[in-house]
């Protein structure tokens, strides 16, 4: 459970191995992260979430390879 303000920033990897709530907080994805989640994993919103890709350099949400399909974000 993310509670306090996050960021997300494209010059490390991240991979999410259980399911992750955001709650009164914030949690912000700098252009060009890659976020990989394991099989069936979510995220599930009740604060604030921003995701603002760019052309030059997109934000990539994508299943971790051989861990079949990730579950999506949901609001709560």
């Amino acid at each position: 459970m993310i509670t306090s303000d996050l960021t997300l920033t494209a010059d490390k990897s991240y991979l999410i191995s259980s399911n992750v709530g955001i709650k009164d907080c914030t949690l912000k994805v700098e252009p060009g992260t890659i976020i990989k989640f394991n099989n069936k994993t979510s995220i599930t919103n009740a604060g604030k979430l921003i995701i603002k890709g760019t052309k030059e350099k997109p934000i990539v949400l994508t299943a971790e390879e051989g861990q079949g399909t990730w579950a999506g974000i949901e609001s709560a």
